[in-house]
């Protein structure tokens, strides 16, 4: 756990909170994390990660030394302990049924006001570990924002297969933070076609991060993204 979240003005309750969790966590789970020199300290930043369990947050949020926005289905609002948390964190609720133009609003809030947004491009939780192909929201606000991008590979977490969890005692976990990016700028409306173009770029960075055997849909032609660096 980096004591560097401390430092951070935006939420000095937030950053004792995590240090506190941080230090349950590592007494309980072996995992270690790579790469986090590449946060950008300050400005607005896109952290995207994969999706294997619902203990993701919980990895970005120990992993990244700042104070980290999330979006969540609302229905974890309604959850005893959950849903307080949820609130404490100021987690964003959006209605997965629906174009949610609130939760894409606020969204946008947070990156234009300088902070941390974390997305899980794939939308939901990979049931096999595998990577699943990326959904364009996550680029749509990149582009909207000219946000830092910080792509998150996360390996050896609570993987379900077939739905039944693999316990997390005992298990080797590792977060690997690669070097921030910006997608390259685009001219006019941002259509569908071209949004999902830059979703399977982000998604390829966050492949380079991952074993081979964890890429799925982008184990190939990882090496073509076309992205320019910070």
């Amino acid at each position: 756990m980096s004591f560097a979240i401390l430092r951070n003005k935006e939420n000095r309750a937030y950053g004792l909170i995590w240090v506190f969790v941080g230090f349950l966590w590592s007494v309980l789970v072996r995992w270690k994390v790579r790469g986090r020199r590449h946060t950008p300290a300050s400005g607005a930043v896109l952290v995207i990660a994969n999706h294997t369990s619902n203990l993701d947050p919980l990895l970005v949020g120990l992993a990244v030394p700042r104070w980290v926005r999330f979006l969540s289905k609302e229905e974890i609002f309604h959850w005893p302990v959950v849903g307080e948390l949820a609130r404490l964190f100021r987690v964003i609720p959006i209605d997965r049924e629906k174009k949610d133009h609130r939760a894409m609003r606020l969204s946008l809030g947070v990156l234009k006001d300088g902070g941390v947004l974390c997305l899980f491009p794939e939308g939901h939780r990979s049931r096999t570990g595998q990577l699943l192909r990326g959904q364009p929201g996550a680029a749509l606000i990149a582009a909207r924002t000219g946000a830092t991008i910080l792509p998150l590979g996360i390996a050896g977490g609570r993987e379900g297969l077939l739905g039944k969890p693999v316990p997390l005692l005992g298990r080797k976990i590792s977060v690997c933070i690669g070097e921030p990016f910006h997608l390259p700028k685009v001219q006019g409306r941002l259509d569908r076609e071209t949004a999902q173009q830059l979703a399977d770029e982000m998604m390829m960075k966050i492949a380079e991060l991952l074993p081979p055997e964890k890429r799925g849909v982008y184990a190939v032609d990882i090496g073509s993204v076309r992205i320019a660096p910070v």
